[in-house]
């Protein structure tokens, strides 16, 4: 979990458009979050895993 939300945090052109409006998903090998972005970083709003 923590390999994904560092590597999602590092890639900001992967971000949807900040302001917090729209949300967007991104997924590992067995867990995946949705989170918003905003300038100066992202919000995670629902974490996920299997197993």
């Amino acid at each position: 979990m923590r390999n994904l939300l560092v590597e999602t945090a590092g890639r900001p052109d992967s971000w949807p458009t900040p302001g917090g409006e729209e949300v967007a998903e991104a997924f590992g090998p067995s867990c995946w979050i949705v989170f918003v972005a905003y300038r100066d970083g992202i919000e995670v709003r629902d974490i996920g895993w299997i197993g």
